[in-house]
């Protein structure tokens, strides 16, 4: 078994570069960057991919065909594309494993999707190879019969991704011009409204009860009141918080007197 490291520059074309050196019959793996692919489905569409692409996985005989699975990447997510790769330009530098034949791994499980098709065991009946691309611009001339004229070609949709200015992103200057890059309006502060200071008995008054009527305070700390009740002299303790005190005027007795009525 032999096994081989290449690395493929960034801007260069990925199959001639796999194939410059002719090592002999080998099973490629590579996975990394590209700025532009055509891939072919199985029912011999050629579909071309420009943007972001992230090869997740390129396997096959190095003579051909290998199949790829590339990420693309979009401004509001991510989408898979599967099929024959037909041609790819690196992004970035791109590393791949050549294993020569004899030790060469299972063919890859099928994806579900149908533009995915089983790539042959080098020990399958040799495919013709596909004949080295020198340049981009011969691409066209490879077309498949059965793609869409209005496909563009790989090369024209290069040319044409690298003069045409990026597009701006959907999350800024959208919305109908409103878009979510414009100041966020301030929320006006609101005045402090000071609170009033909540008169407190103390031991010696009186108070009015809602529920109890007239009562004489024994003992206050605060926050809690412990009333004698001065229809039968029992002593009750309650919370200040859920009453709302007010003083009344003086009178006759002795101490100060309040009102102690129902917090709403």
């Amino acid at each position: 078994m032999t096994t081989r490291l290449l690395r493929v520059p960034a801007g260069a074309s990925l199959l001639p570069s796999l194939r410059a050196d002719r090592p002999g019959p080998a099973w490629v793996h590579a996975a990394g960057r590209l700025a532009a692919a055509e891939l072919r489905a199985a029912d011999g569409s050629a579909h071309t991919l420009l943007g972001e692409l992230v090869l997740v996985s390129l396997e096959g005989p190095l003579d051909g065909p290998l199949f790829a699975l590339i990420q693309v990447l979009e401004p509001l997510g991510a989408r898979l594309a599967a099929g024959e790769l037909v041609e790819a330009v690196t992004a970035t530098a791109l590393d791949a494993c050549l294993v020569g034949e004899g030790e060469a791994p299972a063919a890859p499980r099928a994806a579900d999707s149908a533009a995915y098709v089983r790539a042959p065991h080098p020990s399958a009946p040799s495919v013709p190879p596909t004949p080295a691309l020198s340049t981009l611009s011969t691409l066209s001339t490879l077309a498949t019969p059965a793609a869409a004229p209005s496909e563009p070609s790989f090369a024209r949709a290069i040319e044409a991704s690298a003069d045409r200015p990026s597009s701006p992103s959907p999350f800024v200057g959208g919305l109908g011009g409103a878009g979510l890059a414009q100041p966020i309006p301030t929320r006006p502060v609101r005045p402090q409204v000071a609170e009033e200071e909540t008169p407190t008995p103390d031991p010696g008054d009186r108070v009015e009860h809602f529920a109890f009527g007239s009562c004489e305070v024994v003992k206050s700390d605060g926050e809690r009141l412990h009333l004698r009740l001065g229809k039968n002299g029992s002593i009750k303790e309650i919370a200040l918080e859920m009453l709302r005190v007010s003083e009344l005027p003086a009178d006759e007795g002795p101490g100060r007197r309040f009102k102690l009525e129902r917090r709403l």
